[in-house]
C-alpha cells in the first residue's frame, strides 16, 4: 500500500491525501518520489482534471522531511540522483498550467516545505502545530528539492536566507506576512477550502497577492544589493561556523548560481552539492545525534506515565514562574509563595509569557485566555489540596525548601 491516495472529484478537484501506512509522519524517499511520478505525472496531464489539492492524513504532519535512514544507506552518486529525481517531479508541478494547491496542516518541514513551495498556492491551518521550516542545515545538509530556489523566489533574499541557513521556523501568521503562505484557514476545513482554492485558480478568479516589499527586498532585488546581502550572509556563516560545517557556504553557492543563472542551475547546483554533504562525517555524526536525541524521548520500555490533572509549584521566583508557565498548556497550575509581591512577579512573567506566544502565533489569543484562567497565584497552603504533582521551586535555601515541603 501506497502513501498518495487520490480521490476524483465531480467538480474536476482532485485530492491528493498523503499518508505513510508505516510510519506516524509522512517522510519523502524515492519510493514515495516514484508513486508521485506515477500518480501525479498522470493527472496533470489529464484535461478533465482542474486542479489538485495535496493534503495530508496525518494528525500534526503534513510531511516532515526526507527519511534519513534510507539516505544513510546510499552513496553520493545515488543521493544525488535521488535529488535529481525529486527536482525534476517539482519542476513538472512547479511549471504545470493545471492549479496545485498545497493545504498545510501541521509540519511541513525540509521536504516537506518544498513540496508545497512546488505547488501553485499554499494554504496554511491557524493550528499551533502548523510549522513550516527548512531544517536540512541542522543535519549538516543542504534543502534538495529546490527549497534554495523557490523559498527566495517566494519570500525574497533577505527572508529566505535566516530560514536556509538557521533552519528557522515559521508558524502560519509570520508566514502568511512574509508570503510564503497564501492564505490561513481553519484545520477542520483546510481540504475543502483548497478545494475551493483550486477551482478558483482555474477559473481566473483567484490569483496569488504579490507579497509586500521592504525597503532591503527592492535593494536586495538589484545586483549591488544582492551582492552586498551575500557577501555579509558569507561574513556572517564564516565567523559562526569558523569554517567547521561545509553546508551553510553550500547553501550561499546554490543561491547565488540561481540568481546568476537561473533556477534551473541552481537546482542542478543544489543535488550535486546534497551528494557531497550527505556522506561527510559532519552530516553523518548530526544525523546520529538526531536520531539519538529521539530515541531519548521514547519513555523507557515497561514504564507507564501517569496524568497529571493538577500541578502544584512551590515558589514564584523565576523558575517557579517559568514552570507555570510551560505547563498551563497541560493542567491548571497552583503557586504557591509567602509573598505577595513575587507572586505578583510570577502574573506578570506568565502573562508576558503568553502575550509573546500569541504575537509569534504560537497560540491563539483564546487559548492564551483558557491557559490564563487556569493559573492560581496563592499564599494558602490549603489551595495545593488535590495537585497529583508538587514541584519544589524556592529559593536555593535547604532550610527553608525542607520547611515548605513539610508544609505539603
Amino acid at each position: 500500500m501506497g502513501m498518495i491516495h487520490i480521490e476524483k472529484r465531480p467538480d474536476g478537484v482532485v485530492m491528493v491525501t498523503l499518508d505513510h501506512p508505516d510510519k506516524p509522519v509522512n517522510t519523502l524517499s524515492p519510493a514515495v518520489v516514484k508513486e508521485f511520478e506515477t500518480k501525479i505525472g498522470s493527472l496533470l496531464d489529464d484535461d478533465r482534471v482542474r486542479g489538485l489539492v495535496v493534503v495530508s492524513a496525518k494528525k500534526d504532519t503534513f510531511i516532515a522531511g526526507a527519511d534519513l535512514e534510507v539516505i544513510e544507506g546510499l552513496g553520493e552518486a545515488e543521493i544525488s540522483a535521488m535529488s535529481r529525481e525529486g527536482n525534476a517531479l517539482l519542476e513538472r508541478i512547479f511549471t504545470s498550467s493545471k492549479p496545485v494547491v498545497a493545504a498545510v496542516h501541521g509540519a511541513a518541514l525540509g521536504g516537506g516545505l518544498e513540496v508545497a513551495l512546488a505547488c501553485h498556492y499554499i494554504l496554511a491551518s491557524d493550528d499551533p502545530k502548523t510549522v513550516l521550516g527548512q531544517s536540512e542545515v541542522m543535519l549538516g545538509l543542504l534543502p534538495a528539492g529546490g527549497g534554495t530556489q523557490r523559498l527566495m523566489e517566494r519570500v525574497g533574499l533577505v527572508a529566505a536566507l535566516p530560514m536556509l541557513l538557521t533552519g528557522k521556523r515559521v508558524r502560519a501568521r509570520r508566514a502568511k506576512k512574509i508570503g510564503l503562505v497564501d492564505a490561513i484557514t481553519t484545520p477542520g476545513g483546510i481540504a475543502e477550502t483548497g478545494a475551493r482554492a483550486a477551482l478558483a485558480l482555474a477559473d481566473g478568479t483567484l490569483k496569488r497577492m504579490p507579497r509586500k516589499k521592504s525597503l532591503m527586498d527592492r535593494l536586495a532585488a538589484t545586483p549591488p544589493g544582492r551582492a552586498m546581502v551575500l557577501k555579509a550572509a558569507r561574513k556572517q556563516v564564516a565567523r559562526q561556523t569558523r569554517g567547521l560545517y561545509p553546508a551553510p557556504p553550500a547553501i550561499l553557492d546554490c543561491v547565488e548560481t540561481g540568481l546568476k543563472r537561473g533556477r534551473v542551475a541552481g537546482l542542478a547546483k543544489e543535488s550535486d552539492y546534497f551528494g557531497k554533504l550527505a556522506v561527510t562525517s559532519e552530516s553523518r555524526n548530526l544525523v546520529r545525534l538526531f536520531h539519538a536525541m529521539n530515541e531519548a524521548k521514547k519513555p523507557a520500555a515497561g514504564s507507564q506515565a501517569k496524568d497529571v490533572g493538577r500541578l502544584a509549584v512551590l515558589g514564584g521566583g523565576f523558575m517557579g514562574a517559568g514552570v507555570a508557565s510551560v505547563s498551563l498548556g497541560l493542567c491548571p497550575v497552583v503557586v504557591r509563595d509567602l509573598s505577595e509581591e513575587v507572586l505578583g512577579r510570577a502574573a506578570k512573567t506568565v502573562d508576558d509569557g503568553l502575550k509573546k506566544q500569541v504575537r509569534s502565533g504560537a497560540i491563539r489569543a483564546v487559548d492564551a485566555d483558557r491557559r490564563r484562567s487556569r493559573l492560581l497565584l496563592t499564599t494558602d497552603v490549603e489551595d495545593l489540596e488535590g495537585a497529583d504533582l508538587v514541584i519544589e521551586a524556592v529559593f536555593e535555601d535547604l532550610e527553608l525548601k525542607r520547611r515548605v515541603l513539610a508544609e505539603v
